[in-house]
C-alpha cells in the first residue's frame, strides 16, 4: 500500500474511534479497511445541515445513516473539526 493509502486508513481509524466515543452506532468493525466510516445519527438531515454549515462534506443515506469518507487530501485537522462539530451537535 502506498503512503496516501496508509494515511487514509489512519484518518479513518481516527474517525472510527472518535465517532464511537461520541456513542454513534458504527457499521464497520475496528481497524478500517477503507476510507469510509458509516454510522447512524438520530436526525440525518439536521446533522447533514450542521456539517454543511461548517464546511464539512459528508453523505446522509436513508435519513439516519451518515457516511464519512477520508481522502488522500484530508488532514488530521479536518477530522478533528468533524468530530468537534458532531460532538457539539449531538
Amino acid at each position: 500500500m502506498d503512503r496516501s493509502g496508509e494515511q487514509v486508513l489512519r484518518l479513518s481509524s481516527r474517525v472510527w474511534r472518535g465517532t464511537k466515543e461520541l456513542g454513534l452506532e458504527l457499521f464497520t468493525p475496528p481497524g478500517p479497511r477503507s476510507g469510509i466510516v458509516p454510522c447512524v445519527v438520530d436526525d440525518g438531515q439536521e446533522v447533514g445541515q450542521l456539517l454543511k454549515e461548517n464546511g464539512i462534506v459528508a453523505s446522509i443515506n436513508v435519513g439516519r445513516k451518515l457516511r464519512i469518507s477520508s481522502q488522500f487530501f484530508t488532514t488530521k485537522e479536518d477530522i478533528d473539526q468533524l468530530l468537534s462539530v458532531l460532538e457539539a451537535g449531538l
